[in-house]
């Protein structure tokens, strides 16, 4: 830390520089990256990253709710990207095209497919909640939290697409209310 508190001001002038627009982050940090080690300022700069990193380590090492909040959130990532994985399955999920438009076109494609299909599944989940909840069913508002709307199981995704000018988002939801009202 020593050496940290003799660059104090070097420290300072290169985030104040920073945050005025005077020299962008990225020049600085090629630069003291090309300094490398031999660079006092670099090796600073290195302390108080590994500082900050044990701070945050130990707060979600000590913080029951920040390791559930970043679990949750690991969760969602990896169900969004199951979801993709599941739905770009064309050459195996390999783009071969060399061309950044045509790249760029196939993942705007596969963004637009992955949001159709969430919005689908939001829907037909909150006709499924409401249902339930009519015929008298509870469903804690907490434990839908944790409900995604990134299930395949049900898309078909080998077969006939109908593609229709209008959607409707109600297809299958009155299904879903005749069969909730035949259950026993």
């Amino acid at each position: 830390m020593g050496e940290v508190k003799a660059n104090w001001d070097s420290i300072v002038n290169l985030v104040a520089a920073a945050w005025c627009g005077i020299t962008p982050p990225s020049r600085s940090m090629r630069k003291l990256e090309a300094l490398g080690e031999r660079s006092a300022l670099y090796r600073s700069i290195q302390a108080i990253g590994r500082v900050e990193k044990t701070i945050v380590f130990l707060s979600y090492a000590i913080s029951p709710t920040l390791q559930a909040d970043v679990i949750k959130q690991n969760t969602k990532t990896e169900h969004s990207n199951q979801l993709q994985d599941q739905l770009f399955f064309g050459n195996k999920g390999i783009i071969r095209q060399n061309d950044p438009l045509d790249i760029y076109t196939r993942l705007l494609c596969l963004r637009l497919l992955v949001n159709a299909v969430i919005l689908y599944n939001t829907a037909w989940l909150q006709a499924a909640v409401k249902s339930y909840r009519g015929i008298g069913v509870a469903i804690p508002d907490d434990l839908l939290a944790h409900v995604w709307p990134t299930a395949t199981a049900h898309i078909n995704l080998l077969g006939y697409f109908i593609v229709d000018d209008a959607p409707d988002l109600q297809v299958g939801i009155e299904e879903l209310k005749i069969n909730l009202q035949q259950e026993p």
